[in-house]
């Protein structure tokens, strides 16, 4: 929802209530998630602003009624499967890219877990270690917004 982006700040707010853990770990529905975004998701997301701006949703559904009003869940594997990489790649692969990726270069797998949503493994842990970590994720997630230009630039002038 665009209510939830602070794009001054950075920020995309998640609140649990439109996230799959709320029923399956039992969440309380007022935890949110805060996912801080590099400088060049928050260009993108300007940009979508003058299609969507006026939208409840950033990527509001274009053929399903009212009871769904955004896009499909499936609509990134559909992308994926359009452009040819069907067999190779799903949103979930994103994700584990992502983590792969930055575990692979060193950063700290809690701050990636963290990034991704994911519950801290010790049960102690998660209930009394309320830390976000925002300027630490905020560093790491413009690194690999970083990363992955270098390989689009890369791949658009092979040497």
């Amino acid at each position: 929802k665009w209510a939830d982006f602070d794009l001054e700040a950075g920020i995309w707010t998640i609140p649990a209530l439109d996230r799959k853990l709320l029923i399956k770990e039992k969440l309380n529905p007022e935890n949110y998630l805060i996912m801080p975004l590099p400088h060049q998701v928050i260009a993108i997301i300007k940009e979508l602003q003058c299609l969507s701006g006026n939208e409840k949703y950033l990527f509001p559904n274009q053929r399903r009624g009212k009871a769904n009003p955004t896009m499909s869940e499936n609509t990134i594997n559909d992308a994926f499967e359009l452009l040819g990489f069907g067999e190779t790649m799903t949103a979930h692969g994103v994700r584990a890219t992502f983590s792969t990726t930055l575990n692979e270069r060193g950063y700290n797998s809690a701050l990636v877990d963290m990034q991704l949503g994911h519950k801290p493994k010790d049960k102690v842990e998660s209930r009394y270690n309320r830390a976000e970590m925002i300027e630490q994720r905020k560093e790491m997630m413009q690194a690999y917004a970083d990363i992955l230009d270098e390989l689009r630039s890369a791949t658009a002038n092979p040497i």
